[in-house]
């Protein structure tokens, strides 16, 4: 996803506060926590927020809602207990 400086801007911002936060708590490593975000025209609520992320999975049910456009993969994401999922593709330069 590209952000323009004004999202990047306000991602950092929210980072702070939830630091804050967490330091105030001593809490190490933070739970995760969900936002309504707006994409494109859509609003979808109950969106997992993960700091540490590499890549942001999201359900086919979803992109195809949102009428978003997908490049065909062959990638696997790895979970938690070691197992491998097969992803459908990838979405580039979500806006």
């Amino acid at each position: 996803m590209v952000l323009g400086t004004m999202e990047q801007d306000h991602i950092k911002e929210v980072k702070w506060m939830v630091q804050k936060v967490l330091n105030a708590h001593d809490i190490k490593k933070p739970p995760p926590f969900y936002l309504s975000l707006i994409i494109g025209e859509h609003l979808v609520h109950n969106c997992m927020v993960d700091n540490g992320a590499s890549s942001t999975v999201m359900p086919k049910a979803i992109a195809e809602k949102l009428g978003l456009q997908y490049e065909p993969t062959e990638k696997s994401v790895l979970q938690l207990d070691g197992t491998a999922t097969n992803t459908i593709g990838v979405i580039r330069n979500l806006e």
